[in-house]
């Protein structure tokens, strides 16, 4: 069950991270820009 455990949360990190990226994408369309310290901030 640990293993188990282990794939979920990492399949939800995935998950966040491409939700993150794709929120990332809309907020900055015309200049992308993933990671700043600001996007962190929030």
């Amino acid at each position: 069950m640990d293993e188990n455990t282990g794939r979920q949360t990492a399949s939800n990190k995935t998950i966040l991270l491409i939700v993150f990226i794709t929120f990332s994408f809309k907020k900055y369309p015309k200049q992308f820009q993933p990671m700043t310290e600001q996007d962190l901030l929030l």
